[in-house]
């Protein structure tokens, strides 16, 4: 919203909430579902629900509005919400009923880790992308390739301190260029997704709860 829309924190709250809600809404159904269809049923189609959101976000460009990000991410938020339930008591059913306390502490644990690292990679990728592109600006010679591969060979030699005109036309090129590096993340991100069927479909179509078909 601020680096590819230059939205204000108002349109990011909208965006945010949409997706908040969505999870919230999707974990109560993901329950509801999992004791009358089963876990993996649920868990499957949280799974491809969340897809279908990624691949809807790798259509966003520096023109997309506020209605179709709400939407977009409405689908994500349910179909990650969708997962809880189903992840959350194949843990615990696992470990049995002796250790439900611990089983949800390592899964909230694991959880953790797991975003904290995902997100610390995906923001390396769109942070080094980043980076490369503010050298590219930065770096005179470059910069003047770049402005004759956009059309405006007058903006050669011209230092963006004294044309508000070539700061516009980088602005917007950056813009473009920071919607690649999201496209870039939801795609890693989309796979990642992708992966995760294979331990979905491994749940046992149990209903009333959602247990692996093996034990560790």
């Amino acid at each position: 919203m601020d680096r590819v829309l230059d939205a204000g924190p108002d349109r990011a709250a909208a965006a945010l909430t949409a997706l908040t809600l969505a999870i919230a809404i999707g974990a109560i159904f993901g329950g509801v579902a999992s004791g009358l269809m089963g876990g993996r049923i649920t868990a499957v189609a949280g799974i491809v629900l969340t897809a279908i959101g990624l691949w809807l976000g790798l259509g966003w460009g520096t023109d997309t509005d506020l209605a179709r990000l709400q939407r977009d991410l409405a689908v994500y938020g349910i179909g990650f919400g969708l997962t809880v339930s189903p992840r959350g008591t194949a843990a615990v059913e696992v470990a049995g009923a002796g250790a439900y306390g611990v089983a949800s502490a390592m899964l909230q644990v694991t959880r953790t880790i797991g975003m904290s690292i995902g997100l610390a990679l995906l923001t390396s990728i769109g942070q080094s992308r980043i980076d490369e592109l503010s050298a590219l600006i930065n770096d005179p010679a470059r910069r003047d390739a770049l402005v004759t591969r956009l059309g405006h060979p007058e903006f050669v030699g011209v230092d963006p301190n004294a044309s508000l005109r070539l700061v516009d036309l980088l602005e917007a090129w950056s813009r473009g260029e920071a919607a690649a590096v999201l496209r870039l993340v939801f795609s890693i991100a989309l796979g990642v997704a992708a992966v995760t069927l294979i331990p979905a479909l491994l749940l046992a179509q149990k209903r009333g709860s959602a247990t692996t078909t093996s034990s560790p």
